[in-house]
């Protein structure tokens, strides 16, 4: 991958929010919609030419290379302090294999054999009553997109909810007939408290209610 930052670049990727990787034909039409609809921050930052744990990460500032290094190598500096942690809260010979295996991992590619577009999505229109579900986020959460899709298919009726939703008084949980708290890592587990003080203020009615976590 080559990545340069020119005038205004390392603002750029400093204060990115995430990554989008599309074709070369369609990066100029994804770039135009998003920076006509306001999104901030958003540019171009660089182009994938090559895949695989050797494949090189190159690194431009104002012209001059700053970085160059392969994906296995940046892959061992991401996971150095996870490495590190290990070593002394779990077995280090585990910790050590698992960081070696860096080295042999395999990547696959992945196919989907039908489209999303073969099911339907959300409650039945003729249904007499469809439950109403609340799928708490917050930072750090994981897959609550994917929950959310699972239930839409089930046929629930799915609320996206975030913990300031809640916090500001804006959404109250006593409608929802399930509230379901996608994994994650956020706050390094203190979300946990977060989600217990924030339903100390609904009614006892509501946690005589369903919960799937």
């Amino acid at each position: 991958m080559f990545l340069h930052v020119g005038a205004g670049g390392k603002e750029c990727i400093c204060s990115y929010r995430w990554v989008l990787e599309v074709k070369n034909e369609q990066s100029s039409t994804v770039l135009e919609r998003f920076l006509s609809a306001g999104v901030p921050g958003t540019c171009v930052i660089g182009t994938t030419t090559e895949t695989g744990p050797h494949a090189q990460v190159r690194i431009s500032v104002g012209g001059q290379e700053a970085t160059c290094l392969s994906v296995l190598e940046a892959a061992r500096l991401w996971e150095e302090t996870s490495y590190q942690l290990e070593q002394r809260q779990a077995n280090p010979e585990c910790a050590e294999d698992e960081y070696r295996s860096l080295d042999n991992r395999l990547y696959t590619t992945y196919t989907v054999p039908f489209s999303y577009r073969d099911f339907v999505l959300g409650p039945e229109k003729g249904g007499v009553r469809v439950p109403q579900v609340a799928v708490i986020r917050e930072e750090g959460t994981n897959g609550d997109r994917e929950m959310a899709a699972a239930l839409l298919q089930a046929g629930f009726c799915v609320h996206d909810v975030t913990m300031t939703d809640l916090l500001a008084g804006g959404i109250v949980l006593e409608g929802f007939q399930g509230v379901i708290f996608p994994g994650g890592f956020s706050y390094a587990g203190k979300a946990i408290v977060t989600f217990t003080l924030t339903l100390t203020f609904s009614s006892e009615f509501f946690f005589s209610k369903i919960f799937i976590s």
